[in-house]
């Protein structure tokens, strides 16, 4: 099957690259102020910082994963027990 383009397809295959480029250089623009380069070492205390505080939070899911684990296993106890009397 071929495709016809048409002139509107085409303006959007030539202008989406243009498009995507004068957004991203907006947000830079917005985001880095007055220095033109990134902040390489600030990225990287944030990457450390961010996974200190996954791995805190993950330790405490893993906790409370453990109390369920012992919630279910007592509310397994109680309905066996009621289902004998």
């Amino acid at each position: 099957m071929k495709v016809l383009w048409t002139s509107s397809m085409m303006l959007i295959w030539t202008m989406t690259p243009l498009i995507l480029f004068e957004s991203a250089k907006k947000y830079l623009q917005e985001h880095l102020g007055e220095s033109k380069t990134l902040n390489i070492s600030k990225w990287k205390a944030e990457i450390g910082t961010m996974r200190k505080e996954k791995d805190s939070l993950y330790s405490q899911i893993k906790d409370i994963r453990k109390e369920v684990e012992q919630a279910e296993s007592v509310r397994s106890c109680i309905d066996k027990l009621l289902q004998e009397k």
